[in-house]
């Protein structure tokens, strides 16, 4: 059988801010990952209970998607020489 793992722990890292103009800045780790506006902003806020955190870490989970997922793009810099001549010369 599968090995349990804790989620609680990364759960725990999200965080939202509501601003006056109706936007939700949702953050994981200190980082904003995902800015909700309009019609999603309000179905967000009207579902959040403030009172019980795990579920709003839960919506805040499932607001941003897969957003670790490894589908984050590198920028140039974090490439290594070797790879820019590897794509150069393959082309």
């Amino acid at each position: 059988m599968g090995q349990m793992v804790d989620t609680s722990k990364h759960l725990s890292e999200f965080r939202f801010k509501a601003s006056k103009n109706g936007k939700v800045f949702i953050f994981w780790t200190n980082r904003m990952v995902k800015t909700l506006s309009g019609e999603q902003a309000r179905n967000f806020l009207t579902k959040v209970n403030p009172s019980d955190e795990h579920s709003v870490q839960l919506l805040l989970a499932k607001a941003t998607g897969n957003f670790k997922r490894g589908n984050e793009r590198k920028s140039p810099k974090t490439y290594k020489k070797e790879d820019y001549n590897a794509r150069s010369v393959s082309g």
